[in-house]
C-alpha cells in the first residue's frame, strides 16, 4: 500500500487500540491510541518518503502492513 500525508484504517468489525508506525530499521517512529472507533487517522506527514510497518493493535491480535510513504 501506499499513502501520502495521512493514512486512514477503516476497521469496522475489530476494535484497533492501537497504531505503531515502524521504520525500516525497526525504530518506532509514530504510536498513537485509540477509544471505540470505527475508523482511525494516522498522520505520516512528518515522515520522509521510504518504506515503513504499521503495526495495529487490535481485539482480535496483532496486524502488521507495510507500506510506501511517497
Amino acid at each position: 500500500e501506499t499513502a501520502t500525508g495521512v493514512l486512514i484504517v477503516n476497521s469496522p468489525e475489530v476494535t484497533v487500540t492501537q497504531i505503531d508506525v515502524i521504520d525500516i530499521q525497526g525504530r518506532l517512529v509514530s504510536t498513537q491510541k485509540y477509544d471505540n472507533s470505527n475508523q482511525y487517522i494516522v498522520d505520516l506527514s512528518f515522515l520522509e518518503t521510504a518504506m515503513y510497518f504499521v503495526k495495529l493493535y487490535t481485539s482480535d491480535g496483532i496486524l502488521t502492513k507495510r507500506i510506501i510513504k511517497k
